[in-house]
């Protein structure tokens, strides 16, 4: 008995462009990104820290430190890249186009405050690395103070 073969992407080998397009509303989440229609779409972030710092690894290939602005505050990073096509090859023309062009903008929150003006990003094979240090104290300025018992006639009498 010969078995029927059954395609993992249904959509795709008959009409390939609907296949895409099925694809992206499937990949579509609810931070607005739209797959490779490009809206919303930023860089996948790694974020963690170590015993003094917090670090951020973002991966841009195909960005330049040029095409990347970073802005970092106390209590997360805020990233931005602009990235334009090459060449003057019209749309026609391409079977497959997965490569992303155009904007991202992306910020991602701190897990403890940080010394916003004490940190450095570096870029190296298609990764940005933002390191800052940890902030000694997460105080914001504040400051914990003792409540002290006050003592006298009034004490254990009921307010009123």
């Amino acid at each position: 008995m010969l078995e029927r073969r059954r395609d993992i992407e249904p959509w795709g080998r008959q009409w390939p462009h609907w296949g895409r397009l099925f694809n992206d509303l499937l990949d579509w989440n609810l931070t607005g990104d739209w797959g490779r229609w490009g809206f919303g779409r930023g860089p996948s972030i790694d974020l963690y820290e170590t015993e003094d710092h917090v670090v951020v690894e973002a991966e841009v290939p195909g960005y330049s430190p040029e095409d990347i602005t970073v802005q970092v505050g106390p209590h997360g990073v805020h990233l931005r890249g602009r990235r334009t096509e090459e060449g003057n090859i019209q749309r026609d023309d391409y079977y497959l186009r997965e490569r992303q062009f155009g904007e991202f903008s992306r910020t991602v929150s701190f897990p403890t405050p940080v010394q916003a003006d004490k940190a450095k990003a570096a870029f190296k094979d298609g990764v940005l690395k933002i390191t800052a240090p940890k902030r000694l104290s997460d105080s914001d300025g504040m400051r914990r103070i003792p409540v002290e018992r006050e003592t006298g006639p009034d004490q254990g009498e009921p307010r009123s």
